[in-house]
């Protein structure tokens, strides 16, 4: 049996500027890596930044624009549309309040956009009576519908208005 011995050759020792390069390497990936945390975490707090600010009071409902309404109070629209002041902009529901907007009698067409930083503007086309019938009020008296020219009934009033009466 042969006796061991210790290898008779040194140990390799790399040279000073090969150490040098390679700790320069190492500390490259190291800095990409970084950079890139960096980067992400950038990313990452712009998008909670921009949310929170979406839902701040620096991004709500400051007034509600009505264009149009001649015969309609502003108040019915605006209540109509539901987005008052204080809702988050972001959070308006532009067809919901088009939807609830249009439901009203006087109200042919209407157009609902919201404004950045803070409005929310309500453009409002009113239907025009074009003829009246005999009609009971809700009171229990006799009155007269106005119609439009599709027969939809506008409102009602006690007495007849200067337009042609239909007989029914």
């Amino acid at each position: 049996m042969r006796e061991w011995r210790p290898p008779t050759e040194a140990p390799v020792i790399a040279h000073p500027r090969m150490r040098a390069r390679r700790a320069e390497v190492v500390r490259g990936v190291n800095r990409r890596r970084v950079r890139r945390l960096k980067a992400v975490l950038g990313v990452v707090c712009a998008i909670v930044w921009a949310l929170v600010a979406l839902r701040s009071p620096l991004l709500d409902v400051d007034r509600v624009q009505v264009v149009g309404a001649e015969r309609i109070p502003v108040a019915d629209v605006t209540r109509a549309a539901g987005n008052g002041p204080g809702t988050p902009l972001i959070d308006v529901d532009l067809a919901g309040a088009r939807a609830a907007v249009a439901a009203l009698p006087w109200v042919d067409e209407v157009r609902v956009t919201r404004s950045w930083p803070g409005t929310i503007r309500i453009v409002v086309t009113e239907r025009h009576e074009v003829a009246t019938v005999r009609a009971g009020r809700s009171d229990g008296a006799n009155g007269w519908a106005l119609l439009d020219a599709d027969g939809r009934v506008l409102a009602v009033t006690a007495a007849q208005p200067d337009l042609p009466a239909l007989p029914g």
